[in-house]
């Protein structure tokens, strides 16, 4: 099948950043600590796991809401940076400051990267942010239900919702479990993307996909898988878990995705990548457009595992070339499992 990227019709797809951050990536020739270095260059952009995946997203030709809670301190850059990529953003703001992340590139490509912890928040103002998640996501399933051709309990009928990344210190551990419980109740579906505690909780809601990595299987279901068998027995328990739609990221080595009938396994080769951050984002993002487009398992699959690595070949989190996307995805190798 060849892919295409032509604007449609889609369902509201509503990106979820708890903890945004300002990355910044520093090229340094000769890094090493202990010394004052000069940067040949650097860049800096909008990151955060949901609004990564909404840059992916707005590359193919599909629009989104990105939200989540924000700092006072830094949301003018931060959303300045949004409004200059077209990326429509709706963040609920709060007290703090927006968190900074450093990647240094040095020679061989070698990166060192540096994370902040973020603002300490409450749990008042997650209850706040919630009123205003359900806002969102009420409006968007209002629109959907005015102006979607697709009946029935379709996923193309409902607006997606994508919970990505990190949650802020002092928000509750649950906090992706009731964002998902209430998007599900306002009638939309859920994609998670999470680790640790805030996986665990979020698989509580039963969300429609989700995408962890073999560490974060480990972290849900107490074994770190290897052989395929245990892939199988992995994608198995999450499905039934209540997940419809399980994909286990490999990194360099692919991914598995799975619809509770067929797993199937995505590969791909890359020459000379120069960037790790935010694969997993855009895999999440052609998941997503797999959903609303109506993929089969297989070109879905295709999809992820080309967006990963197109992501790879660019520095910065979720900036790829279209001609390498469409590339790679002749070149993505799927096999049944």
């Amino acid at each position: 099948m060849k892919l295409r990227l032509y604007r449609e019709s889609q369902p509201p797809i509503i990106t979820v950043t708890l903890n945004p951050v300002v990355d910044k990536t520093l090229w340094v020739p000769g890094f090493c600590t202990g010394r004052t270095m000069l940067a040949d260059r650097s860049v800096a952009y909008a990151g955060g796991k949901g609004v990564n995946t909404s840059r992916a997203l707005f590359n193919l030709n599909v629009s989104s809401t990105a939200t989540g809670i924000i700092g006072e301190h830094g949301r003018k850059t931060y959303v300045d940076i949004l409004a200059n990529e077209e990326i429509t953003h709706d963040f609920y703001s709060t007290d703090g400051s927006v968190r900074t992340n450093v990647t240094i590139i040095s020679e061989g490509e070698r990166e060192t990267h540096i994370r902040e912890r973020g603002p300490h928040l409450t749990a008042e103002t997650f209850r706040r942010f919630l009123h205003h998640f359900r806002e969102i996501v009420t409006g968007a399933m209002e629109r959907t239900s005015h102006s979607s051709k697709t009946k029935g309990d379709s996923p193309l009928s409902k607006p997606l919702v994508i919970l990505s990344g990190s949650i802020p210190e002092g928000i509750p551990a649950e906090s992706y479990r009731n964002l998902i419980l209430s998007a599900h109740e306002i009638g939309a579906i859920s994609l998670l993307d999470a680790s640790g505690t805030p996986l665990t909780c979020g698989l509580e809601g039963k969300p429609f996909f989700i995408k962890p990595n073999r560490y974060e299987v480990e972290e849900a279901l107490g074994f770190l898988p290897d052989k395929e068998s245990d892939y199988r027995e992995a994608i198995d328990s999450f499905h039934a878990r209540g997940i419809r739609l399980v994909m286990i990221s490999r990194g360099k080595d692919g991914l598995y995705l799975s619809d509770g009938e067929r797993i199937v396994c995505a590969s791909v080769a890359v020459k000379r990548p120069v960037n790790s951050v935010g694969s997993g984002d855009a895999a999440v993002a052609g998941a997503a457009f797999g959903i609303i487009r109506d993929l089969s398992t297989d070109d879905t699959a295709r999809l992820a595992c080309a967006m990963g690595a197109a992501n790879t070949l660019i520095s910065g989190a979720c900036f790829f070339e279209r001609k390498d996307l469409f590339r790679l995805y002749e070149e993505v190798l799927v096999k049944e499992l």
